[in-house]
């Protein structure tokens, strides 16, 4: 993210937010490690990729490197290539606020489409009644019953087990920061804090893999 290896410490805390915010939606950089994007021209030899072109899906990523022509800018212009197919989505029946229903509304639509009640004396009257019984309850309770309203961000297969997984990361990473301006990167407690932050990061996200690829995919 910073272009190279030797980060100082308080990069490290500016970026706390940034690195939240990649993580909660499972950000990656499109450029190769280490790919330098701002060179400062009063500063010779200084440098750092301080213009991010991120994805959440590097499956349909070609290829993402700097653009050949350069201007004269201190930033250098970004290329990137996709493999992006059309897909259409099925229109899907949204889900229902069973919580929400007005059962009060939906008993006395039963009731409207149900009168005048037949007198049952056969098992074929018993059927048919029946059949016509179970018909207007769903019809009301899908009149009665409003839609969910999901925001467009929203990720079911996002477990509960996931959202802990994630807030142990960010404490372990929190801690590591502060190893480093506290301590140095060098220092024995920091490099066991980065240590504990990978490993627990590494099984966040082959948790994460293991969620999104049992989700139905839409062709």
């Amino acid at each position: 993210m910073w272009g190279g290896n030797h980060i100082p410490p308080r990069f490290i805390e500016d970026a706390s937010d940034l690195i939240t915010f990649f993580q909660t939606y499972n950000l990656s950089s499109c450029l190769p490690r280490g790919t330098a994007t701002y060179w400062a021209l009063n500063n010779p030899g200084q440098n750092s990729t301080i213009d991010q072109t991120v994805t959440d899906n590097p499956g349909l990523l070609v290829k993402c490197h700097l653009y050949h022509e350069n201007y004269g800018s201190d930033h250098r212009a970004t290329y990137s290539e996709w493999s992006l197919q059309p897909q259409s989505k099925p229109s899907t029946k949204a889900r229902k606020a069973y919580e929400r229903a007005d059962w009060a509304r939906i008993g006395e639509e039963v009731v409207r489409q149900m009168n005048p009640w037949k007198q049952i004396k056969t098992r074929p009257t018993l059927d048919r009644v029946v059949e016509t019984l179970t018909a207007a309850t769903a019809q009301a309770v899908d009149r009665f019953t409003p839609d969910t309203r999901p925001t467009p961000y929203s990720k079911r297969w996002f477990t509960p087990d996931l959202n802990i997984q994630q807030v142990e990361v960010n404490q372990l990473r929190r801690r590591w920061q502060a190893n480093c301006a506290e301590l140095g990167r060098e220092h024995a407690n920091t490099t066991a804090a980065f240590e504990a932050m990978q490993q627990k990061r590494r099984a966040w996200t082959r948790t994460i893999e293991k969620a999104n690829s049992g989700r139905p995919r839409h062709t």
